[in-house]
């Protein structure tokens, strides 16, 4: 049964099973909170589901697993639907590569699929790969959604199973779609899964018979319709529907069940919604069912009022899961995936990914599922839909406004802007300028554009009708450690005295990034001896063993000073050096390049602890000496 207690947090299951390292993952999403990406690493590499402010407060072991896991991610979501991170950090930098926008083969549909997929090693054991299908977006999203986790192995690299074509050739195809070329390797971790999957042995959930499909929809070659046949009993749970294809429910079934939004329902004609009831009970989630998160914050509430409403689709509240079940003769099979019960995302125009599953309906059915008289299953947060006599449809100021921000967003995506970084005078720090490589059409919309670096405060957002006027836009005096490709889009619309606001970010290609950006960054964030110790342990932790490592680490969350010095000498880093040079001497190197870096600076006495680089001289000529040889 579906059990609303049973909650599984999405980081959760991001995190290997014990004994493991990563390997390579990538994901798919319609919408992307940079934000949400930045806490992904944490689970796949130090095993941590922190909370998202306590991981910036210290970010110690958020930096050493984004540099761990950089080019063992590759991250494809729709272009223009990255959402305005509402904390500034510069550890975006670290997502730079990993992000890659991407566009429906057919450009009047959207890049849809929630997927992941994961591969995990240990050093005496099979490698084990991870497959989660979702309904929800990479974003802190506060909704009711479906998480199917299928976990597999490979027995035999020289068998082939063909029911994992379809899956292959969805991986197979996200690089054809990215608007700009792909990194080198962003391919490498592509080709490396399309590689595995033929041979990857899905195990099937519990109670279920068999995985019998995978449903790319809308790529080269699977862009037929996606039906759900003629079923005895139909079970459909979708946040929007389309009219067309709600209607069809007459024709199919008996006993069925429709979960939607309230709002969607009311978008539905009263014709319609008296024909489905004729073999469908509707339903909607009741104003108690949403999910409750943190205290809004007080930058987004100033957003929300009367005249003006932030149109962001990434933080949804209430129902948002995407399940369609079907009952014939003696069999249950379930769709669970990233599409909605509506024409756009089943008849091929949008790119969208489902998973079916097959069970025996005597043990997996609609009803064993959804209990009606289960007070405390899913179906205790159902009301019967009823269609309130005084809905009225809204004038049309909302749908003028969406699309005027929506043709103001093409407009921007289509001028295909690139950023140039420049060494401005000295002590003056760096010169953006960004440039569009297809002018855009002069057009009053663009007047209410504002544009800046999210690495920077929304002070320094500037006009983007001055690339139609100087055809370019700069942002001077910018540190090197703000330097970034992500770059944030607020529009305005306003229309019958009313207005409505679109925020997104987009990744654009970058020339002229300083090399010392990087380690700018770092040196940035280790500004003490405290986080330093803290970081040399991570950098030398095994992986397959955070939980060790970061007990050491809780230890000296905080800098030393002077007076707490000499407890710097319990920390075992001696020993686990020591333990790193005869098991992954590789690991001095990175720490050989952090210990370079440090020392250039000034008030290196400040961070480096006392005493360090005597015995780290000794590691290095070691080191330099086998590497002579």
């Amino acid at each position: 049964m579906f059990d609303p207690g049973n909650r599984s947090v999405y980081l959760e299951n991001l995190q290997p099973p014990d004994g493991y390292r990563l390997e390579c993952a990538l994901a798919t999403t319609f919408s992307l909170d940079l934000m949400s990406l930045l806490m992904a690493p944490l689970s796949m590499i130090m095993s941590e589901a922190q909370d998202k402010n306590e991981a910036l407060k210290d970010p110690i072991a958020l930096v050493e697993a984004l540099q761990r896991s950089a080019d063992r991610m590759a991250i494809f979501c729709h272009q223009g639907r990255i959402s305005i991170p509402r904390t500034e950090t510069r550890l975006y930098r670290y997502l730079e590569q990993t992000v890659v926008e991407v566009r429906s083969p057919n450009r009047t549909g959207v890049f849809h699929p929630k997927l992941w997929i994961m591969k995990f090693t240990a050093e005496d054991d099979y490698p084990v790969y991870r497959l989660l299908c979702l309904s929800r977006n990479l974003t802190f999203d506060r909704s009711w959604d479906i998480i199917l986790t299928l976990d597999g192995y490979i027995e035999d690299h020289r068998h082939a199973y063909k029911e994992n074509k379809p899956l292959q050739d969805f991986i197979r195809s996200l690089p054809g779609l990215s608007v700009q070329p792909v990194q080198i390797n962003t391919q490498k971790i592509v080709d490396k899964i399309v590689r595995d999957i033929p041979s990857i042995i899905f195990e099937k959930p519990e109670e279920f018979q068999d995985i019998h499909a995978f449903i790319p929809i809308g790529i080269p070659g699977y862009t037929n319709r996606f039906t759900l046949g003629k079923p005895e009993r139909l079970l459909i749970i979708s946040p929007f529907l389309s009219e067309k294809f709600i209607e069809n429910l007459e024709k199919h079934g008996e006993n069925n069940i429709l979960i939607s939004r309230l709002e969607e329902l009311d978008k539905i004609s009263a014709d319609v919604l008296k024909k489905i009831r004729k073999n469908t009970k509707v339903y909607v989630f009741s104003d108690e069912a949403d999910i409750q998160e943190e205290q809004t914050d007080v930058n987004d509430a100033k957003e929300i009022n009367d005249d003006k409403i932030s149109l962001d689709d990434t933080n949804m509240t209430g129902l948002h899961a995407k399940l369609y079940i079907t009952e014939s003769d003696d069999k249950t099979q379930m769709y669970f995936g990233s599409a909605n019960a509506t024409d756009a995302a089943l008849h091929g125009k949008n790119t969208e990914f489902l998973i079916g599953l097959t069970a025996d309906r005597e043990s997996v059915s609609i009803d064993t599922l959804f209990s009606f008289d289960d007070k405390h299953g899913i179906t205790s947060m159902l009301n019967e839909y009823r269609r309130d006599r005084s809905v009225v449809q809204d004038d049309d100021t909302a749908q003028r406004l969406d699309k005027i921000l929506n043709e103001t967003r093409e407009l921007i995506i289509r001028a295909n802007l690139q950023a140039v970084v420049t060494k401005a005078n000295e002590n003056e720090g760096f010169v953006i300028t960004l440039d569009a490589q297809s002018l855009p059409e002069k057009t009053d919309s663009l007047k209410n554009v504002r544009v800046y670096p999210v690495t920077l405060d929304k002070d320094y957002a500037v006009s983007f009708e001055d690339i139609i006027k100087n055809e370019n836009i700069t942002f001077p005096s910018v540190s090197v450690v703000s330097i970034t490709s992500f770059f944030a889009f607020e529009i305005t619309a306003e229309y019958k005295s009313k207005k409505r606001q679109l925020n997104f970010v987009l990744n654009l290609p970058v020339e002229g990034i300083p090399e010392e950006r990087d380690r700018a960054i770092l040196q940035s964030i280790i500004s003490d001896r405290g986080k330093f110790i803290r970081y040399i342990l991570l950098l030398l932790s095994e992986e397959n063993d955070p939980a060790r490592m970061m007990s050491l680490m809780a230890r000296y969350r905080f800098g030393l000073d002077d007076k707490t010095a000499a407890a710097a000498r319990t920390i075992p880093l001696l020993e686990e050096l020591v333990r790193a040079y005869s098991r992954s001497p590789e690991k001095l190197d990175r720490i050989n390049e952090i210990v370079r870096d440090l020392t250039m600076l000034e008030d290196d006495n400040e961070i480096l602890p006392k005493g360090f680089e005597e015995v780290w001289e000794v590691f290095r000529q070691v080191r330099s000496e086998e590497q002579k040889t």
